[in-house]
């Protein structure tokens, strides 16, 4: 079980979108349990809170991330209108080769609050 949300924890995911919940501490929370709830029918989708991404100028954080994938950090996320957006955002991610979604898979808060892109992690 997942502590953070009383759901069974999703063993084979394609995506994981981590939530920062420090800043911002209520409205943070309450898009993780909104994203929880979303996607509890979703199992390529894995939701995770994080304490802190150290992000804090541009709250509420959330990455996308994937093995083999490109990594996105994105601020200013809003708590109401962008579930269904984080949503479909994750999906694009999960279905892309390279977890880089087209531009018109990007909702607005995906274009507009990119902070950063991380390349996948190889083995040295």
């Amino acid at each position: 079980m997942n502590a953070d949300n009383n759901l069974p924890e999703k063993s084979d995911y394609k995506v994981c979108v981590q939530v920062c919940i420090l800043c911002m501490e209520t409205a943070s929370r309450e898009l993780h349990e909104k994203l929880c709830i979303a996607s509890t029918d979703l199992p390529d989708i894995k939701i995770e809170s994080v304490e802190c991404m150290a992000v804090c100028d541009d709250p509420t954080t959330i990455a996308f991330r994937a093995p083999g994938k490109w990594s996105y950090v994105i601020g200013g996320v809003g708590v109401n209108g962008d579930v269904e957006d984080v949503i479909k955002a994750a999906q694009a991610v999960a279905n892309s080769p390279l977890g880089v979604p087209q531009m018109n898979e990007r909702p607005r808060f995906f274009r507009n609050g990119v902070i950063c892109r991380l390349p996948p992690h190889t083995e040295a």
